[in-house]
């Protein structure tokens, strides 16, 4: 079912493979000393000095324009769950940009009620959609890919990443030194490989 979300009840997945946020503002959100509206002005700040984060903030935000003219036409994908302090909240799957688009827009209007987002919630998120859905989106980046595929390792080796890890770079670096990481499970190269469109070598 299709439900309506202010963005203050939704979290990203702190390790989604292609990145969106900066990595300072990233790991401080994360850690919870800022919410998703402090994000958004800390970054047009960050923006007026660098080109690259205009560009970045202009395509969020010319995303989340279109809602006003044709409506959100695919709902952020995830699941329900219970926080630490008891509250329900979204974490998303699929639709980080539409999401920070929103924020990003609040921010640059200055408006005063929140706005809703239309969410879909799934049983069984997966990782492969993330990757689908991203590289719909825009062409990965080499790094983009690299925390893919490091992501996808990570996911199917018998070895257990540490999600305490603040830094999500890190976080995909350990795809490096995980044991077994170049034995996985029998049929599971040829299915990263079928994903990623790469060979296992080249990965």
């Amino acid at each position: 079912a299709i439900e309506r979300v202010p963005p203050s009840k939704i979290v990203p997945d702190r390790f989604q493979p292609r990145p969106v946020l900066p990595v300072q503002l990233h790991t401080r959100f994360h850690a919870g000393k800022i919410d998703c509206y402090q994000v958004a002005a800390e970054w047009l700040k960050m923006a007026e000095g660098d080109l690259g984060h205009r560009t970045r903030i202009r395509e969020l935000t010319g995303m989340a324009e279109t809602f006003d003219e044709h409506g959100q036409i695919k709902p952020i994908t995830g699941v329900w769950f219970q926080d630490p302090g008891g509250a329900f909240r979204f974490r998303i799957e699929t639709g980080e940009r539409r999401f920070w688009g929103a924020c990003l827009k609040h921010v640059v209007e200055k408006q005063v009620a929140e706005p809703l987002l239309r969410v879909e919630a799934i049983r069984q998120p997966t990782l492969a959609r993330q990757i689908i859905e991203n590289r719909h989106a825009q062409p990965p980046s080499a790094v983009a890919q690299a925390r893919e595929i490091a992501a996808l390792i990570l996911q199917h080796t018998g070895g257990q990443p540490d999600l305490a890890v603040p830094d999500p770079y890190d976080y995909f670096r350990q795809a490096i030194s995980l044991p077994n990481r170049d034995r996985l499970p029998r049929g599971v190269w040829p299915k990263i490989e079928e994903l990623m469109q790469l060979s296992a070598r080249r990965m």
